[in-house]
């Protein structure tokens, strides 16, 4: 529809393009009507909910659960840090609502402080440990993301973070990079030690056994932590979460 020129014919008044106006007849210059549609009998509640407060507070909640801790992204680590920066650190409020109409000094201010975030965190370490500038990369990428999401403002009312970008790269070549942490995942006979340090095979309590089939069955099948386990808040259900019926147990 493209091009096509739309018109309501109210009171001999022409509205251009908008099509819905109360519940007259809708003309366009192929001058086919269009008519308001009218809700059938027993379907008003279901219209009326569409400007209820609650469907608003319905939609905000499915929008935080994008992320598996269903807040939105604030229980990120970088998240966390960057709220403690801003706070405990700078005085100052984490959360920023700029547009792209903003005065640029207050775009390039919101910029510096992102870029001041990122020297403090591989720096001055506040975890105690060393964060390599990928970890602080990704940071950075977690506070954008849930700036945008719970609070719909882009950072820096969208400016181009191209010195951040620079930043990164003078950091790597000037204090190196951090080398990435060998990790060692557990073996059979470590799982088997815990097991029986922890819970006993000699154990007849049901709670205990059905402890050591599901580490058992999520050991063998390399399971995540959200199949093996509840997430915060959610509440045990036998017809999707692992139960003792669904594993056995063959005698030695």
């Amino acid at each position: 529809m493209d091009g096509w020129r739309l018109s309501a014919v109210v009171h001999g008044l022409s509205v251009g393009r908008v099509a819905w106006v109360g519940r007259g007849a809708l003309v366009c210059e192929l001058r086919s009507p269009f008519r308001m549609p009218v809700a059938s009998s027993g379907q008003e509640a279901i219209y009326r909910a569409a400007a209820s407060p609650r469907l608003q507070d319905l939609t905000q909640r499915l929008l935080l659960s994008a992320v598996a801790s269903r807040d939105g992204g604030a229980s990120a680590q970088g998240v966390k840090w960057w709220l403690r920066f801003n706070v405990l650190g700078a005085g100052l409020s984490p959360v920023q609502h700029l547009d792209s109409t903003s005065p640029r000094w207050q775009k390039l201010e919101a910029e510096s402080r992102l870029m001041n975030f990122v020297t403090w965190l591989v720096v001055c370490r506040p975890s105690g440990r060393p964060i390599s500038t990928r970890s602080a990369r990704k940071y950075v990428s977690q506070v954008v993301t849930w700036m945008r999401r719970v609070y719909s403002a882009d950072f820096a009312g969208g400016l181009d973070l191209q010195n951040l970008r620079d930043l990164l790269k003078g950091m790597r070549r000037e204090l190196g990079d951090t080398p990435v942490r060998r990790r060692y995942g557990v073996r059979t006979q470590h799982l088997r030690q815990a097991m029986d340090l922890c819970l006993p095979r000699k154990c007849r309590r049901r709670a205990v056994r059905s402890m050591r089939a599901l580490l058992a069955v999520a050991f063998c099948g390399l399971l995540r932590g959200g199949e093996a386990a509840l997430p915060d808040g959610e509440e045990f259900d036998p017809r999707k979460h692992l139960t003792l019926r669904h594993t056995v147990l063959h005698a030695p």
